[in-house]
């Protein structure tokens, strides 16, 4: 948006698979019609000012729709280019050497267990995501998922799967502009299904247990195809 300012541009237009609606008197995001491809759990931040000078060229389209329409233009290369799901910004989808080229410290820390006590070495808590099986280095005789990072002290818990599912989550700087009287679905990654829940003041109450939520990750909540809320997962 600022960058449409200084060259005094009225409207963006963007790649992402999204749509606009109106919820509640403001734009809104609404899913693209190739849900496949969706992407409005990435941009539930944007706000109805940024809405109103947003235009989504692609949200009415399939995939398969925008290779057909770049091969007939001549961009034959283009139109078969592979899929990617990793960040772009990153080369060779390695995140951890990225991180490290970044100044971010990967030194060897404390696995512990839900009671606190040490059960091993790991290689620095950026290697480790929640839910996190395979990669652990460390042999516990039972199944063991990594339950909970804490960056400050460099200790990375583990546990059982169970131990991962929860029925509530408590989101912060966000917003909800649909009716709280009515169930929503709530998406706590992007890979996810969405999940029937509950929103009331910053919490969602699942009807079912989610697994795997992480703290920082965003949950993004809709109605029908409407996205009403998101906010920062605590």
């Amino acid at each position: 948006m600022e960058a449409a300012d200084e060259y005094g541009c009225e409207f963006i237009a963007t790649g992402h698979y999204a749509r606009i609606a109106e919820c509640n008197g403001r734009l809104c995001l609404r899913r693209a019609a190739d849900s496949r491809k969706d992407q409005t759990y990435f941009l539930w931040m944007l706000t109805d000012e940024n809405l109103r000078r947003t235009i989504f060229p692609l949200g009415n389209l399939t995939k398969q729709q925008v290779r057909e329409i770049a091969l007939q233009h001549g961009f034959e290369k283009l139109s078969k280019k592979s899929e990617s799901q990793e960040i772009c910004f990153v080369p060779n989808n390695d995140y951890r050497t990225f991180l490290a080229s970044e100044g971010v410290e990967t030194k060897s820390g404390d696995y512990v267990n839900a009671s606190g006590k040490v059960i091993g070495k790991h290689a620095g808590y950026v290697n480790y995501t929640i839910g996190q099986r395979k990669g652990l280095g460390v042999a516990l005789g039972t199944p063991a998922f990594v339950t909970k990072i804490d960056a400050a002290s460099n200790i990375v818990t583990l546990g059982a799967h169970d131990d991962l599912l929860t029925n509530e989550v408590r989101i912060s700087n966000g917003f909800f502009c649909g009716d709280s009287s009515q169930s929503v679905f709530a998406q706590i990654r992007y890979r996810s299904q969405p999940s029937e829940a509950r929103y009331n003041d910053g919490a969602l109450t699942f009807s079912e247990p989610v697994w795997a939520v992480t703290p920082g990750q965003s949950a993004v909540i809709y109605q029908d195809d409407i996205l009403v809320g998101g906010g920062i997962i605590e």
